[in-house]
């Protein structure tokens, strides 16, 4: 088994459940086929990086392998909010055994292999890693630990995710790392402006 392992959060691709804020613009059809390209660009990007991968999905295990996907590990996301989710997985996979844990989303097409081995290489020296996103929040965090704390009392969803957490590091006296500021893909202008790094481009 390998030291370190990839934990990839993504919800179960069906049409009006994904890139709902995209959809408003370009329907749901396109936003959907959108989606699809994001997972399989991350897919790729995950591939391209040594380390055990989880996919966890947000509803239902698949009933047919993915594409691009081959010895991924397939879970499921526990209930509750995104903190209770993430927290949950991160305990979940740690307790087998793994010395790192990163875990990404589907959202964010700049990410690489590179920003990946930097995660993994950042945990030798820190007890956290964080991907910044430009929205506020973060695309990425890695521990060695579990850190519950770090997930509870956090606005989700909103543009003070990534700085409570960087307080809360701070307030427990955390050891923690950032990497590059990355952005996610959820509106028009961020599908005009990082299309161009997706897998086949719909459209």
């Amino acid at each position: 088994m390998r030291k370190e392992a990839i934990i990839i959060f993504q919800k179960n691709p069906e049409k009006g459940r994904v890139k709902t804020r995209l959809a408003a613009d370009i329907g749901e059809d396109q936003a959907l086929e959108v989606y699809l390209k994001l997972c399989e660009t991350c897919y790729k990007t995950c591939n391209s990086y040594p380390a055990d991968k989880f996919l966890f999905f947000d509803s239902y295990l698949p009933s047919e392998n993915i594409p691009g996907t081959e010895g991924f590990h397939y879970q499921i996301q526990e209930i509750g909010n995104l903190g209770n989710k993430m927290n949950e997985a991160i305990q979940r996979i740690l307790a087998k055994g793994y010395e790192k844990v990163v875990l990404i989303g589907t959202d964010c097409p700049e990410l690489t292999s590179e920003h990946l081995k930097q995660a993994f290489e950042y945990l030798e020296s820190h007890e956290l890693v964080l991907g910044p996103a430009l929205d506020g929040g973060y695309y990425l965090i890695g521990m060695k630990r579990p850190r519950p704390e770090l997930f509870k009392g956090i606005p989700w969803s909103t543009n003070e995710v990534l700085e409570k957490t960087i307080k809360k590091c701070t307030s427990i006296g955390l050891s923690y790392k950032s990497l590059t500021e990355l952005s996610d893909l959820d509106t028009l202008d961020d599908w005009n402006r990082l299309k161009h790094l997706i897998v086949s481009i719909p459209g």
